[in-house]
């Protein structure tokens, strides 16, 4: 991921929270992300600056090997939009179980380009199963109308289903403490600095409560935001 990448990413993060947590802030992104936090708040004549930063319930030094998985995931579903769009253009859902990887891309590549969705009815779901000796996959496909042309919102289903993490105290605290180290800096231009903690619970690698976290020590932030995307967020 580039860092203008990044930038808005971390960007439209703050404006998903802001908006579902009522705050309305008017967010920029820095000049100088060196001496600056990630993100800068106008809230009417002030100004406080943003951290932001993603938590996987299986981080580590090395990164999440789930939230890896995903990104992986959502590249070869990428890669059937594009090959399927190129021939058609009645828009169709698609969702993937079982296997999925770089073994089994090409044959659905070629069943998705070779597709007839116009023999099915809209919303009429079409089941496709490939079987082969490593594992079997499924595609469940449904003509969607024509309104919603080239749409992309395709899924894995796997990765937005596991068990849910509750144990985060230990993992927060140490995210904010270690997100505190160049508070200094960023407040020789910001009075007060905030630290949104960002967790994707539609995807496996954010599947976790917040509800028992108490007590997070702020480490000289003004405030610490946990958001558990879609459900609900805490503040400190």
């Amino acid at each position: 991921m580039t860092r203008i990448e990044q930038k808005n990413k971390e960007k439209s993060q703050a404006e998903i929270f802001s908006d579902f947590s009522g705050k309305n802030w008017s967010i920029v992104i820095p000049p100088n992300e060196k001496s600056y936090p990630d993100l800068i708040i106008q809230i009417e004549n002030s100004k406080l600056g943003l951290e932001v930063t993603e938590y996987y319930i299986d981080r580590s030094q090395r990164g999440s090997i789930l939230k890896e998985s995903e990104s992986k995931h959502k590249m070869l579903l990428k890669e059937l939009q594009q090959k399927y769009y190129e021939n058609n253009t009645i828009p169709i859902n698609v969702k993937v179980m079982g296997r999925f990887d770089n073994g089994i891309i090409n044959e659905v590549k070629h069943f998705l380009s070779s597709l007839n969705i116009s023999e099915y009815s809209e919303w009429k779901e079409v089941r496709k199963e490939f079987i082969h000796p490593s594992g079997e996959t499924t595609l469940l496909i449904i003509r969607l109308p024509l309104k919603l042309s080239n749409f992309k919102r395709w899924d894995y289903i796997s990765d937005h289903i596991g068990f849910v993490a509750t144990n985060l105290d230990s993992d927060i605290k140490k995210i904010v403490k270690d997100k505190s180290i160049n508070l200094a800096k960023y407040k020789t231009h910001l009075n007060k600095v905030s630290l949104l903690i960002f967790i994707d619970h539609s995807n496996r690698s954010g599947m976790c409560s917040i509800e028992n976290l108490r007590n997070i020590p702020k480490h000289g932030f003004h405030k610490v935001y946990i958001f558990n995307y879609p459900k609900d967020y805490i503040e400190f």
